[in-house]
């Protein structure tokens, strides 16, 4: 089965991401019209486009953050040479300007499922202290968006609304036919040398849950742009298929041209927003980028071309890798996986820098964050698209 793959809402990425069939249709009289700027403007834009902002998690090996750094403790590796900072601020406490949002899978959980996150969650909000350490959202993914609930630091009033949104939970799409076999292991990622026959019904399923997540989260990253400050994105579930299941064609040229630009358009718009990527209640069998026994270990690493062009760089847990956040295999208790996620806000470092001009669309480049301390843990973007 070919992996179907439609670009329509990607279309600020590149022209190329359109098929020519899905291209829209132009009205032939009309002409474009040019909006006039001055140079002052031109550059504003210009500088604004090309300015990041990093949030750095600098920490002890047992995950005791570490305060009291200064600016000259930092050095910014971009593409390996040395870069200068534009600003640099430690962040701690109540100046966090941090906001989490929570985002509760409904396409690609089973009913049984939502319902066993649904109770942790419950559980959470009963028992978490008031007020919480920076504001939360909980917000439901049902396919086409994210319905985002009311901001609060009153865990009360996080629970009231949460649990009146949920009261009759149910799976959205085509996964709803997962709940009748609850015993069948949703696969993300093959076994080596395992070749099974899967139905055309299910191919299909994972292409749809595939197509509508990816979609969702470079638009919600762009929405989450809109109001200044850092976002802690937490996904609740085991993320969507990455479309590696071996019964589908290889990919051609052009898709995995598509797929890369897709790549570059997510990445870009998640750390312009400054939104760091949280994968909670992970699947034990979830890749992540420690294990060296996967094939899947190479996504991690960041698509460098187009020749890289794979909807495995599209996944949650990529994501949160390339984001600097954390990746949780379900322990039975959200609660401290939540706590532990959250701290990231109670101290952080923020590091701005200016990115070079980029010779061409994609032009990939490595991010490392040295800290002049022994035996510490960073974390934080590791690669980014400059804007062309």
């Amino acid at each position: 089965m070919a992996r179907l793959w439609w670009a329509g809402l990607f279309v600020a990425l590149s022209a190329t991401c359109l098929p020519a069939q899905q291209s829209p249709v132009r009205n032939q009289t009309s002409q474009p019209k040019l909006i006039p700027r001055t140079r002052a403007e031109r550059d504003a834009i210009y500088k604004a486009e090309h300015h990041l902002v990093l949030s750095v998690q600098v920490s002890t090996t047992s995950g005791l953050p570490i305060k009291g750094l200064k600016a000259e403790d930092f050095t910014l590796l971009d593409n390996g040479k040395p870069t200068a900072t534009t600003q640099f601020e430690e962040i701690s406490g109540t100046a966090a300007e941090a906001r989490a949002v929570f985002v509760f899978d409904e396409v690609n959980n089973t009913t049984r499922q939502l319902n066993r996150i649904r109770k942790q969650m419950l559980d959470y909000l009963k028992s978490a202290p008031n007020p919480l350490p920076i504001p939360i959202t909980i917000g439901t993914f049902t396919g086409v968006d994210v319905k985002m609930g009311a901001e609060s630091q009153d865990p009360r009033e996080l629970l009231k609304a949460f649990s009146a949104a949920t009261e009759r939970l149910k799976a959205a799409g085509c996964i709803d036919a997962e709940d009748r076999d609850q015993e069948r292991r949703l696969s993300f990622i093959p076994q080596a040398g395992v070749n099974p026959q899967v139905p055309v019904s299910v191919l299909d399923c994972e292409n749809q849950r595939f197509m509508s997540s990816t979609t969702t989260m470079y638009l919600f990253a762009q929405q989450l742009g809109q109001s200044p400050g850092r976002v802690l994105l937490f996904w609740l579930g085991p993320g969507w298929p990455l479309l590696t299941d071996p019964n589908f064609r290889s990919d051609s040229s052009g898709l995995k041209s598509t797929f890369f630009s897709q790549v570059v358009g997510i990445s870009q718009a998640l750390i312009r927003s400054r939104v760091t990527v949280y994968a909670l209640v992970s699947p034990e069998n979830t890749t992540v980028p420690q294990d060296p026994k996967t094939y899947a270990r190479a996504f991690f690493a960041g698509a460098r071309n187009a020749n890289d062009g794979s909807a495995g760089y599209l996944g949650l847990h990529v994501l949160a890798h390339q984001t600097g956040g954390l990746i949780l295999k379900k322990t039975g208790n959200l609660g401290e996986e939540i706590t532990q996620c959250l701290n990231d806000a109670k101290s952080y470092y923020r590091l701005d820098f200016d990115s070079s001009e980029t010779k061409g669309f994609g032009e990939f480049h490595t991010l490392v964050v040295q800290v002049d301390r022994p035996g510490v843990v960073v974390r934080t973007n590791r690669f980014y698209y400059p804007a062309y």
